[in-house]
């Protein structure tokens, strides 16, 4: 059963009149228009329960409200992760059938996260804190003596790039594939595309056999099977492909959008300069209040009825993590960018089964950047006139450029 309907007059409190009932029937994660400016969408979906719509000719369920939204993601039996092939659900299926873990439910989805869960461990990680340091070291040297940045494409993008390249142990001349792999703004792969890929990635497993005692990405998942877990090659090349599409691409949103924050808020980054401890708060509250991944994708498996409303079996549903961490009735002040927010439990990696496996490797990402270009610029600021624009997906969005003036 679902929880019960908070009140109404919580969103009435929370946005008086600032809604359009309409707009939450126009939403759609894939519409450039949506991305563009989701909040005024978010708010109208949040001021009722769970609807129904009509997309591509098909129904589909809108889930917004925050308890909503977990207990959706939370019960992966009757709201599953496998793409159904119905029209418009294509949006959501970038490797084209290829067997990845955010597209499949347990049991498949279980053996495939053990394998994976030795390379993306936490404590793993986070005692890579020095080498990931000195690699974004590397990368800001390359700013000195310039007076302005583009920080998605010369920091935000790069750092993930070279920390994956790094996880994967391949060397530097092959960057550029990991560039393309993880690529902000890539929705759909060709089949040639992940061909050439799938070549160059086997490749590496043939080579990486041949050889023992590896603590790169694909020897951890190579030990783990060989172990206990059994995983054919071309779950094995999927692995790759979607830890390393993930872990670029929403990493590179993340930090881009932390930065963003920080630097439109001069006594934000003033207290962030003062005490960089907190810039692990101002990660978390960014993922909050705006974080790369907006709309998550399952299919009820059964006829359902979530937050009052019924919705049949085989309907796929947006679930819109974005709005759901704007719930006034679990955020108070939503709208307000506040990195002293406690709790913060948004939902900006997932919940559930499907929580993100690459949530430590963007934390740590997310504070080193921020942290370091914070020591090393202590003039940040944004040419006046600059609008932010961003690319849109279907899961979520993130900003095309973030201009940095360093004097």
């Amino acid at each position: 059963m679902s929880n019960t309907p908070p009140s109404p007059t919580i969103y009435q409190a929370a946005y008086g009149t600032a809604v359009n009932p309409s707009l939450k029937f126009k939403y759609d994660s894939s519409d450039p228009a949506v991305g563009s400016d989701p909040i005024p969408y978010y708010r109208s979906l949040l001021a009722s329960p769970p609807i129904m719509v009509e997309r591509r000719a098909i129904q589909w369920g809108i889930v917004s409200r925050y308890h909503d939204c977990v207990e959706v993601l939370r019960d992966h039996k009757r709201y599953s992760s496998v793409n159904p092939n119905l029209p418009g659900t294509e949006d959501f299926d970038a490797f084209r059938g290829v067997p990845v873990m955010t597209f499949v439910d347990p049991p498949i989805h279980t053996r495939l996260r053990r394998v994976a869960a030795p390379s993306m461990a936490v404590r793993r990680i986070y005692d890579m804190e020095p080498q990931f340091r000195a690699i974004c070291g590397r990368i800001l040297d390359s700013w000195s003596g310039q007076s302005q940045v583009d920080a998605v494409r010369s920091l935000a993008v790069e750092l993930p790039v070279r920390v994956f390249g790094h996880l994967l142990d391949i060397p530097e001349r092959d960057y550029d594939l990991v560039r393309s792999i993880g690529a902000p703004g890539q929705t759909l792969y060709t089949d040639d595309y992940l061909s050439s890929r799938h070549t160059y990635i086997t490749d590496l497993i043939r080579r990486r056999r041949a050889r023992s005692g590896g603590q790169d990405l694909i020897s951890l998942a190579i030990a783990a099977h060989e172990a206990d877990e059994k995983i054919n090659e071309l779950e094995l090349f999927g692995m790759v492909m979607v830890l390393v599409t993930g872990g670029i691409s929403t990493t590179a949103d993340s930090i881009s959008g932390a930065l963003y924050q920080m630097v439109t808020r001069p006594e934000l980054l003033e207290q962030l300069r003062a005490n960089p401890a907190l810039v692990p708060d101002l990660i978390e509250e960014t993922l909050r209040y705006d974080g790369p991944v907006q709309t998550l994708f399952r299919v009820t498996t059964e006829d359902v009825e979530i937050g009052g409303t019924s919705i049949p079996a085989r309907t796929p549903v947006y679930v819109v993590t974005g709005a759901a961490n704007r719930d006034p009735a679990v955020f108070q002040d939503p709208d307000e960018f506040d990195i002293t927010r406690d709790p913060n439990d948004h939902l900006g990696f997932g919940e559930g089964v499907h929580f993100c496996i690459g949530a430590a490797p963007a934390r740590l990402q997310g504070k080193i950047a921020v942290q370091m270009v914070l020591e090393r610029f202590p003039h940040l600021s944004i040419p006046e006139g600059w609008r932010p624009q961003y690319a849109v997906q279907a899961f979520g969005r993130g900003l095309k450029s973030l201009p940095l003036s360093l004097r």
